[in-house]
């Protein structure tokens, strides 16, 4: 479809990562009660896309918030990083791990990464160095060389990934400014309406 192949475009993806892509039959899901059945909800987390191995599925949550324009494209790269380490060799998924596990533990200083990756251990323990293959590859701007080369194999310009996810992280940011500067209005209503009452009772 269409919207699938833009998705493959603005991802950048190379020939073998879009080949891997359709040969998991994507799908954008507009319904919340369509992705669900895909993608169960996770109380830990936010899920907008989920990957099922041996190509039963990719399904992406379609967000229609123009002010979120990057979330479908960020997605379909994180799911289709799924099926790559899937089919990656014993030897080279060792050598992966090693660089991916090197960087957390001595490169990796984003906070918010940082936070996914614990989570991920929780909730995930047994498929962490997949998720952090995931993560990294759509997160993080810059990389040691060696993982660098790695990504490339996949994605002809990573950096328009990790564009996408700066412009929607940027507004989901703003917006829990805003619910945090909401919160304080709430409160100091609320002790001015506590203070009034009490004031009334006393009269």
């Amino acid at each position: 479809p269409p919207a699938v192949k833009q998705l493959a475009d603005q991802d950048t993806m190379t020939g073998y990562t879009r080949h891997l892509f359709y040969l998991n039959r994507p799908q954008l899901l507009a319904s919340v009660t369509s992705f669900r059945k895909y993608c169960p909800e996770n109380k830990e987390t936010i899920v907008l896309g989920c990957y099922h191995p041996g190509q039963n599925g990719i399904y992406i949550y379609q967000v229609k918030d123009p002010e979120l324009h990057g979330v479908s494209q960020v997605t379909a790269a994180h799911e289709v990083l799924h099926a790559v380490y899937a089919r990656l060799s014993s030897a080279d998924r060792k050598h992966l791990d090693v660089l991916l596990n090197d960087y957390y533990e001595h490169g990796l200083h984003d906070p918010q990464v940082q936070a996914e990756v614990k989570l991920y251990q929780q909730t995930e323990p047994n498929d962490v160095m997949d998720e952090m293959s995931c993560t990294f590859g759509t997160e993080i701007a810059d990389l040691p060389p060696a993982l660098e080369t790695y990504y490339h194999h996949y994605f002809s310009n990573r950096s328009a990934i990790v564009q996408y996810e700066m412009q929607y992280e940027a507004t989901f940011t703003a917006r829990q400014a805003k619910i945090k500067q909401y919160d304080q209005q709430l409160a100091g209503m609320k002790q001015q309406i506590d203070s009034s009452e009490a004031s009334l009772q006393t009269m």
